[in-house]
């Protein structure tokens, strides 16, 4: 079980001084080798208090439970034992992945822990071209996991439990557009693609119902 304070959650080749790098495949930059999809992480709960995360929620699969159903297929000896393990799937449950990888985050960080996202922004070549990447991601995805802004616009009744302060901290831009007037930044933003390469989010955990009282 990993207890470690500071994580870099798919950190691929890139190691980052003083965090716990996971990934799914053995690297140098790897401490601890992990498929972020099968759930729930080796990662003790209320441990970690900062998570670095680059270029990995873009990956996050839309539908998970045909991967569960397919680990099932392989595990298990015989048909009468995946008949049994398959009902013990919670079919009300979220399948989509970045739901399932956000409340995972939820459950390891610490009260007021915090993670740091990097991901293509959904307007911009780099966030199709990839094709393992499987979702876009606007300035707006990260609001649904905050439960203060799930009430007021009435989606109280979606799958998700956590509840993060998610703010937005501003895009990265290419080089040429980086250039350009402040007027015609605004322009390009509002009406071109391929202008933001990157967006960047910061998401705090609030505590629960239960850690307030």
């Amino acid at each position: 079980m990993i207890n470690q304070p500071k994580l870099n959650l798919a950190c691929g080749q890139i190691r980052i001084k003083d965090y716990f790098g996971i990934d799914m495949i053995k690297m140098d930059s790897v401490d601890a080798v992990m498929n972020l999809e099968d759930f729930p992480w080796d990662i003790a709960s209320d441990s970690a208090e900062e998570i670095i995360c680059n270029h990995y929620v873009e990956h996050t699969p839309m539908d998970t439970l045909g991967r569960q159903l397919l680990k099932l297929i392989y595990e298990c000896d015989n048909y009468d034992e995946l008949k049994r393990e398959a009902m013990n799937i919670d079919l009300n449950a979220p399948n989509d992945g970045l739901i399932q990888f956000v409340e995972e985050v939820y459950r390891i960080l610490k009260v007021k822990g915090i993670i740091h996202i990097l991901t293509p922004h959904y307007n911009t070549g780099i966030a199709w071209q990839d094709p393992t990447h499987r979702r876009g991601i606007t300035e707006q995805t990260f609001h649904y996991f905050n439960k203060g802004w799930r009430e007021r616009s009435q989606l109280s009744h979606y799958p998700i439990k956590c509840d993060f302060d998610a703010h937005f901290r501003g895009y990265e831009l290419y080089p040429d557009v980086e250039k350009k007037t402040t007027d015609e930044k605004l322009f390009s933003s509002r009406h071109l693609s391929n202008f933001i390469a990157h967006v960047k989010f910061d998401l705090i955990k609030n505590p629960t119902n239960h850690e307030r009282n």
